[in-house]
This record gives structure tokens, sequence and C-alpha cells, in this order.
């Protein structure tokens, strides 16, 4: 779709992107914003050099794992959909001497001290989402 319809969608309520990008354009109070691949938002998105595109799509928002490792660097919170509620991972220092760095689930830390690890599935999905705050 041509832009004017893709910006269109967002008044609807409807992510959109282009098919290379790693994140999504989205309104949030009116106000046309960015969700970045590492899990940042940022305010009014950059037009110039996308005003002749034909390519937008409308997508879900759910993006592949390889946002949820740069979402969990810069910060974020991450999950698939379907986890059960509360259940996300994120990145805890467990040793300050050596700045050690871990991906927990923070109910299994909290219930075993296991890290989690991911599997084929989890590393081939393309339904990660940021976790809102807690």
């Amino acid at each position: 779709m041509k832009i004017e319809e893709a910006i269109n969608q967002t008044l609807l309520g409807k992510k959109i992107k282009l098919p290379e990008w790693g994140g999504y354009w989205f309104r949030e109070d009116g106000i046309l914003k960015v969700f970045c691949k590492n899990g940042d938002v940022v305010n009014t998105p950059n037009f110039p050099g996308f005003e002749h595109r034909t390519d937008w799509l409308t997508t879900e928002g759910y993006l592949g794992f390889d946002f949820s490792i740069l979402a969990i660097k810069a910060g974020h919170k991450v999950r698939r959909r379907g986890w059960k509620e509360g259940r996300y991972i994120a990145l805890f220092v467990t040793n300050e001497i050596h700045q050690f760095i871990e991906v927990n689930s923070v109910f299994d830390l909290a219930k075993t001290g296991l890290a989690w690890i991911p599997n084929q599935i989890d590393m081939m999905s393309e339904d990660w989402e940021k976790v809102a705050v807690l």
C-alpha cells in the first residue's frame, strides 16, 4: 500500500512497516511514533525517502528473536505471544565484579535460580514482543 493509506491505517489502530524493517510505526495518544527494533519508542518518524514506497504493510507488531536480543541488551523485558502473564526474559547482572550478565526469566530465577535457555522454536519464532513495565 502507499504511505497515505498506511498512515490512515495507524488512525484505525494498526501498526505499519516496510518489509525490511525490524520495527514499526504506530499511534499513541494521536501521535505517530516509531517502535525501534531494540524496543525503544521514539516520537514522530522521519518521512523523507519513504513517501514513494508502495510496499507498506500492516503488522501485528510481533518480531523475531533477533529483536528480543537487541531489546534485552537495551534494558527492556520481552516475551513470546502466548506465554503466561508475568513471564518474560530480561538481563540481570549476577556478578558486579566480573559484570557477568545472564538472560533469566524472573519466575524461573525466583523459584529455581536457573537461567532460561532458548530452544530452536523460540529462536525461529516471529512472535516476540516488548513487555510493558510491570
